[in-house]
């Protein structure tokens, strides 16, 4: 069974051959991923992208040997403006992380995370949505004692969609179990970003994950 609701093609960026291994056995069973490109030389990574036009590329930090960490992915976001990225790496320093988030880097997921973790942020990113590890969000972004949104602005079915978006599940995978419509859902999200004064998805998600959703 899909953990897809679209095709999408992705090439997988890695200094280390097994990772690149382990990363293609896990996608390739699903019909709807294709692996169009996989390399562990870091200067293959800009010729891939031209020649295999992959929607989301699937890379560690230092991929490039001009230029060092998130300068390297920066300037191919640059010269390939659509194509997403999603990072799978070991750095987690607070500072690779906010970098991350400034430069709205569609994903970011730890090695040390389950490899499953890789399919939740695919299936994120291709919708629109950021995913950024639940580990790595709980231990950069902690919650204060300032005030804030409150659980208590959410009616109880916005607090159910809002837990299981949190979850990774999309709304038109869920919508059935809250007995409502997928567009219904897609509205229930557009009105609990609104109401808790959040920008975007990954504020949202951040704050979510604080809840302990």
């Amino acid at each position: 069974m899909s953990f897809m609701d679209k095709s999408v093609r992705i090439l997988v960026a890695d200094k280390q051959p097994i990772v690149i291994h382990a990363l293609t056995d896990l996608l390739e069973e699903d019909s709807k991923v294709t692996i169009v490109g996989k390399t562990f030389v870091p200067n293959e990574v800009p010729e891939l992208v031209t020649i295999s036009s992959p929607h989301i590329l699937i890379t560690d930090l230092w991929f490039d040997d001009q230029l060092s960490g998130m300068a390297s992915i920066e300037t191919l976001r640059v010269r390939y403006p659509g194509l997403k990225v999603i990072l799978f790496t070991a750095e987690n320093s607070p500072d690779i992380v906010r970098q991350a988030h400034r430069t709205r880097l569609e994903g970011f997921v730890l090695k040390t995370d389950k490899l499953e973790e890789i399919k939740i942020a695919i299936q994120q990113v291709v919708n629109g949505h950021f995913y950024y590890s639940p580990r790595l969000i709980s231990s950069l972004f902690t919650s204060t004692q300032s005030a804030g949104p409150s659980l208590d602005q959410l009616t109880p079915k916005e607090q159910s969609v809002l837990r299981q978006y949190a979850r990774g599940m999309m709304p038109k995978e869920f919508a059935s179990d809250l007995n409502i419509k997928p567009s219904t859902a897609e509205t229930h999200l557009r009105n609990i970003k609104q109401t808790l004064g959040f920008r975007n998805t990954v504020e949202l998600l951040r704050w979510a994950w604080q809840q302990g959703f």
